[in-house]
């Protein structure tokens, strides 16, 4: 008879830490030392990170296209209650449902990035902005760069890096977003700048062809959208900057997985960040609840 290791109940598990194999009743990793290992390993999202079952390109897309609906249901809503002639706003007819956008006020109202929502105190705007969209080919372009960027990102650094890079580089374009005075802005395009960022540290550091080739390719891609942000002034070319400066410097201090696989420490970091990004949701959905009523 061959004993079974029951998934719900295992006998032996993987070190959070070190990788290697444990007994699951152990006070202590007995090949590094970290205590209670199966707290980690059992801890609530934590432990599908730490098996590194976790994908997050998908789940922002949906969640930018969810946000994009709902932003659109609202200034259908606002229009019909001030008696608009056309729901969508503008002239309606072909060129409104071309124009197909939300309103700058409804915008404002969940929070974007810069100076107004900032000076109103809706501080969780500088996170929440990365997941609104000014309209249909503004979601279009960053969705089909994330998800062009997104799973090499996810595959060469892993999840919980990847989330990591992904939020705190949309954070950085907000931040200078607010600092150069911009008064609002919206968009993923920071963050998507910031995985462009870390994928040149990825291909410069790693070389070879592939390494190589996906430096140039990183590098022909930034200088050309940075060169069309110098031409068209509704790009945030601030943000832009910001996301791929921070996303190199993330993946220097995060380093990749052919150099370093995920520890202990980037998973945590990486709930932490989820923690946050979630607070931000809610500090948004509460503030815009608590106006309707």
């Amino acid at each position: 008879m061959r004993l079974q290791n029951n998934p719900r109940n295992p006998m032996s598990i993987p070190c959070p830490r070190c990788k290697q194999l444990i007994s699951a009743n152990s006070a202590s990793c007995i090949h590094c030392g970290l205590r209670q290992p199966s707290f980690y390993y059992n801890f609530p999202v934590l432990d599908s990170l730490l098996r590194e079952r976790v994908q997050f390109t998908n789940g922002i897309i949906a969640i930018c296209f969810a946000m994009f609906i709902a932003s659109i249901a609202m200034t259908i809503a606002a229009n019909i209650a001030s008696g608009a002639q056309s729901p969508l706003g503008g002239d309606g007819g072909l060129l409104g449902m071309l124009n197909f956008a939300p309103s700058h006020d409804v915008l404002l109202r969940l929070a974007t990035s810069g100076t107004i929502s900032w000076g109103a105190g809706k501080w969780w705007g500088l996170l929440t902005a990365t997941y609104l969209h000014a309209d249909v080919l503004h979601i279009l372009f960053n969705m089909l760069a994330l998800r062009s960027l997104g799973p090499l990102v996810e595959y060469e650094f892993g999840g919980s890096r990847f989330i990591i890079i992904y939020t705190l580089t949309g954070l950085a374009g907000s931040l200078v977003t607010l600092f150069v005075g911009i008064p609002s802005s919206v968009g993923a395009s920071g963050a998507v700048f910031g995985l462009i960022g870390a994928l040149l540290y990825y291909g410069w550091r790693r070389g070879g062809v592939w390494g190589r080739n996906i430096f140039r390719n990183m590098l022909f891609w930034s200088l050309i959208n940075i060169g069309l942000g110098f031409i068209n002034p509704y790009i945030n070319n601030y943000a832009h900057i910001a996301g791929a400066v921070s996303g190199f410097l993330l993946a220097v201090v995060l380093s990749f997985n052919e150099r370093q696989k995920a520890t202990l420490t980037h998973h945590i970091l990486a709930l932490l960040t989820l923690a946050l990004v979630a607070a931000c949701f809610i500090s948004m959905f509460a503030n815009v609840i608590a106006a309707a009523i």
